[in-house]
């Protein structure tokens, strides 16, 4: 019995570091994967409106994708356009959505143009 101890003993700190490898492994992929639908969702806004908005995606803690995106109000085409386009982004080909995800619309903080003053198309 105090053979099996000892073995157990001099394995535990290289189990340790496997676990430790693998948590760090598994939380890179999971920040690979946000980033790639990001940058998915991102190209696709920009290809059809341009620059207007920059949405952040994330897991949430539950498996949840959240799609966090400051829009402009004042603007509520472009804020259906952009629903519309974060919809087919993270929603399959057939229709359901392969994931569990939701989308988050907050306030876009004006921007100022040179001078500070808030620029013509706002």
């Amino acid at each position: 019995m105090s053979a099996l101890a000892g073995v157990a003993l001099a394995a535990a700190p290289f189990v340790l570091v496997w676990a430790l490898l693998a948590l760090a492994g598994h939380a890179q992929r999971r920040r690979a994967a946000a980033l790639a639908r990001q940058i998915e969702l991102t190209d696709a806004i920009h290809a059809r409106l341009g620059a207007a908005v920059a949405p952040v995606v994330r897991r949430r803690l539950g498996g949840r994708w959240q799609v966090r995106i400051p829009v402009p109000f004042e603007r509520p085409a472009l804020v259906e356009s952009v629903a519309r386009i974060a919809r087919e982004v993270m929603v399959s080909r057939d229709g359901r959505a392969a994931e569990a995800w939701e989308l988050v619309l907050s306030p876009r903080a004006p921007v100022l143009a040179a001078g500070g003053r808030a620029p013509s198309w706002t």
